[in-house]
């Protein structure tokens, strides 16, 4: 094997390990998964048996300890969305979701301003309000989980569509109903003399219609190809509340306030599953850049560039002293660049990339003094994944210059601000091509446009015609560049 060549059993281990590791990652976020989904059940049941006991004694007032669970349920749905805004993940129904967390503190808050008021005969209108808010986000609430439960479920067929009718049609007349019956005393009273809330004869709807959805909703996980497991994971989601409900109301008027826990439990189950799907994505990100940086450092690492230099430099000795010593001092820093880009962070300043890039040059104009490089910079003071440059102007030289009949050959290098972007361009008037071949020779351009969109969401994009030359453009948006000051 030449010297400088690739290790075929060291790539192997290496590819080996990072699979191994990538490996561990998911199972150790699988098993947080499986821990973090069962904490905040765990926590509500175990707060409703307190509260159970609380009940035993006889001075203690049940509007009191719904109040402190209210109170409870309150805390911890500012904490969740407290940890959203800090964290600032942003899935594709995070909106929605927040709007679950809105909508069950709106919940709890009609819940516990209910009990503080309750039996006040001067705020009876307060209370009807209060109860009448307390049925109406049901079905809001019921609308937003389904939503949240086609992010889950990616299957998404002309039965799904069907069902998420019926369940539209349902909460819009249930939400009538309750507008209805508030007004005419059939969902529930408050005692004009007393101020005390007392049921309705319709007020079996208010079980009825969370049964329907249950109904809905486990038919939509149980017939779609999910594992076991994760149908038992978003099953728990609408029974624990359902659950909580039925004990709720064959408790009678006076009973704990169960379901507002159990909703806040079921929010904060549904969060721990977002930020763990969160986590396992950056891991995966993280694995993808670890494998693109290992490609790109063997990419880099020409041996036949540094072959050609060294007998480049050897031609020189003889000849050329002065400019031997001053293409192996290029050579070095060049060499000293592409070793060091492991142990430095993931993005690099324009200009720090520039430098990289001259020393390159400098080389391949020691042996093809034809080749002229010329720049256009009118912005430099952001920041790009390293190596960048350097690959996609050898690439221009190597399939572009190099391969040209005529003896001269351009590469110009632009930068600007277009709009909300960073834009690069790598131009050259080389042979072109009418479709960007494919192989070993060209890892660097894919190298080049995986870190970009994982490190700054950049984009690269390769344009050329046969023998008109070729365009590179590179746009990297500048919300999220760390740019520098100028």
């Amino acid at each position: 094997m030449s010297a400088g060549a690739e290790d075929p059993l060291t790539r192997q281990k290496d590819e080996k390990n990072m699979s191994e590791g990538g490996m561990r990652i998911q199972t150790g976020l699988r098993k947080r998964a499986h821990f973090l989904t069962l904490v905040p059940e765990v926590a509500a049941f175990v707060t409703l048996f307190l509260i159970s006991l609380q009940y035993d004694h006889d001075n203690t007032k049940p509007e009191h300890v719904n109040i402190a669970v209210t109170c409870y349920g309150v805390f911890l749905l500012t904490l969740i969305d407290l940890s959203i805004l800090r964290s600032g993940f942003r899935e594709k129904f995070s909106n929605q979701y927040r709007s679950q967390v809105f909508c069950c503190a709106l919940y709890l808050f009609c819940d516990g301003l209910f009990w503080h008021v309750h039996g006040i005969r001067e705020q009876r209108p307060l209370i009807i309000l209060t109860g009448m808010g307390y049925e109406l986000l049901q079905p809001v609430m019921t609308v937003i989980f389904w939503q949240l439960l086609r992010s889950w479920i990616h299957e998404y067929t002309a039965r799904e569509r069907k069902l998420e009718r019926i369940m539209q049609v349902l909460s819009v007349l249930y939400a009538l109903i309750i507008l209805a019956g508030t007004f005419t005393g059939w969902l529930f009273t408050v005692d004009p003399e007393t101020g005390l809330y007392h049921r309705g004869p319709g007020h079996w709807i208010s079980v009825v219609y969370p049964s329907v959805m249950v109904v809905l909703v486990l038919i939509r996980i149980l017939r779609n190809r999910e594992s076991i497991r994760t149908k038992m994971v978003l099953m728990i989601h609408p029974l624990v509340p359902f659950v909580c409900l039925l004990i709720q109301r064959m408790a009678g008027d006076w009973g704990p306030s169960l379901l507002p826990l159990a909703m806040c439990s079921a929010v904060i189950f549904h969060y721990t599953n977002v930020y763990v799907r969160v986590q396992q994505v950056t891991a995966q990100r993280e694995q993808a850049l670890a494998e693109s940086k290992l490609r790109s450092l063997q990419a880099q690492i020409n041996p036949h560039f540094i072959y050609n230099a060294l007998s480049s430099v050897a031609s020189l000795c003889d000849s050329d002293p002065t400019a031997a010593q001053e293409m192996v001092y290029q050579l070095s820093d060049y060499l000293h660049d592409n070793f060091s880009d492991l142990s430095k962070p993931n993005l690099t300043s324009f200009e720090e990339e520039l430098n990289h890039l001259k020393h390159y040059i400098s080389i391949e104009e020691k042996r093809f003094p034809n080749i002229r490089m010329e720049y256009d910079l009118k912005v430099t003071n952001f920041q790009l994944p390293r190596m960048t440059l350097q690959p996609l102007v050898e690439n221009a030289v190597k399939h572009g210059i190099c391969k040209r009949r005529k003896s001269a050959g351009t590469i110009r290098l632009t930068s600007e601000t277009v709009g909300d972007a960073y834009e690069i361009r790598i131009e050259d008037n080389g042979v072109g091509f009418d479709t960007l071949p494919e192989g070993p020779d060209h890892i660097g351009i894919a190298n080049v446009r995986t870190r970009l969109e994982l490190l700054c969401q950049g984009t690269l994009t390769v344009t050329g015609k046969k023998d008109e030359g070729c365009t590179v453009k590179i746009r990297i948006p500048a919300d999220q560049n760390g740019t520098e000051e100028a």
